[in-house]
C-alpha cells in the first residue's frame, strides 16, 4: 500500500511537470493575431509666411485636429525656405494639401490643383508700405533711385500688390527704385529699421507681428501707404487626394469657427477661419495680375 501511495505521488508530480512544460511552451509560442492599422500620410504643404518653427507651432494642433476626426490618415506639415521655394514645390505637385498665397494658388490651378477652401477677412490681404519716420517721405518722387525690400518676387500682399501700387502712382520699380528680395517679411521691415533699404514693403499680418516683438523700434518706423485688399489664401489640394478626404478636410476647417475647440486653435494660430472656395472665387486674382503683367511685366 505504501508503494502504492509512492507511485501515484510521482506520477501526479510528472503530470504536474508536463503541464507547466506546455503552459510555458505554449506562452512561448503565442503570436498576436491583430494587424496594426494603417494610415494614409498626406502632405500638408504651407506658404513660408512664418518661420518653420512658428508655422509648427501654429499649424500643427489644426493638423491634429484634422487627423482625430477623419479616419485613418496623418497629415505632414512641410513647410519651405522661402516663398520661392514652396511656389516651386507647388509646381513640382509635391503637397497633397497647399495652403499658398492667392497668386501662387492660380499657378498651382495650372499643375494640378483645385481650391476647396481659403483664409477668412480678406481685409487684411493687403499691401503696406513701411519707412523710417526720420526719412520725412511726403510723396512718391521721393522714391526715385531709392532701394526698396520686398520678402520675395512671389509674395503676392509683400511685393506684387505694393508694386503696382507705386506704378499706379508713378513710380516703376523696376526702373525707377532698386529692389532688394530679402527672404522674409520681417527682414524686409528690418533692412527699412537699419537704413539699408529707403521703404519696406510687407503686409499687416507680419508688421503687427514685427511690432508686437520689436515695439521700441517699431516707434521709428511709419506705414506710408497701403494697397487695395485683395483675397486671402487659398487651400488647394491635388487632383488624386480621395475627394472624400478633400471634402472632409474643407468642412472640418470651415467648421472651426463653431466650436469652443475649434475656436481656440484658430485663435492660436492667429488666423480668423477658413470658408468655401472654388475656382470661380479667385477669377479677381487672375483678373489683378493681367493687369500687374501688362504694367509690369511677368514676376520675377
Amino acid at each position: 500500500m505504501k508503494n502504492l501511495k509512492i507511485a501515484i505521488s510521482l506520477l501526479l508530480i510528472a503530470i504536474t511537470f508536463v503541464g507547466c512544460d506546455q503552459i510555458i511552451k505554449s506562452k512561448g509560442t503565442y503570436k498576436p493575431i491583430g494587424v496594426e492599422k494603417e494610415y494614409k500620410n498626406y502632405a500638408f504643404g504651407i506658404n513660408a509666411f512664418l518661420d518653420s518653427k512658428e508655422m509648427f507651432i501654429a499649424y500643427r494642433p489644426i493638423l491634429n485636429y484634422l487627423e482625430n476626426n477623419i479616419e485613418g490618415v496623418k497629415f505632414d506639415l512641410v513647410t519651405s525656405r522661402d516663398f520661392v521655394e514652396h511656389e516651386k514645390r507647388v509646381r513640382k505637385g509635391e503637397f497633397h494639401f497647399a495652403l499658398s498665397n492667392p497668386y501662387q494658388s492660380i499657378i498651382g490651378f495650372e499643375h494640378n490643383y483645385g481650391p476647396i477652401a481659403k483664409m477668412k477677412n480678406d481685409t487684411i490681404f493687403r499691401g503696406i508700405l513701411i519707412a523710417r519716420k526720420d526719412s520725412h517721405i511726403m510723396n512718391f518722387k521721393q522714391l526715385k533711385g531709392k532701394k526698396i525690400s520686398f520678402s520675395a518676387p512671389s509674395a503676392l500682399a509683400g511685393a506684387i500688390m505694393p508694386k503696382y501700387y507705386l506704378w499706379e502712382h508713378g513710380i516703376n520699380v523696376h526702373r525707377d527704385m532698386i529692389p532688394y528680395y530679402v527672404g522674409s517679411h520681417f527682414s524686409a521691415i528690418l533692412n527699412t529699421y537699419t537704413k539699408d533699404t529707403y521703404i519696406a514693403a510687407t503686409w499687416p499680418r507680419a508688421w503687427n507681428k514685427w511690432k508686437k516683438e520689436n515695439p521700441a523700434k517699431a516707434e521709428e518706423l511709419e506705414i506710408l501707404w497701403e494697397t487695395p485688399p485683395l483675397l486671402n489664401n487659398a487651400l488647394s489640394v491635388r487632383s488624386d487626394v480621395d475627394p472624400v478626404i478633400a471634402h472632409k478636410v474643407a468642412v472640418l476647417l470651415i467648421g472651426l469657427q463653431n466650436t469652443p475647440e475649434g475656436k481656440k486653435l484658430l485663435e492660436h494660430a492667429g488666423i480668423d477661419g477658413f470658408e468655401y472656395a472654388d475656382l470661380k472665387t479667385f477669377e479677381p486674382v487672375r483678373s489683378f495680375m493681367k493687369q500687374y503683367e501688362a504694367a509690369l511685366g511677368p514676376v520675377e
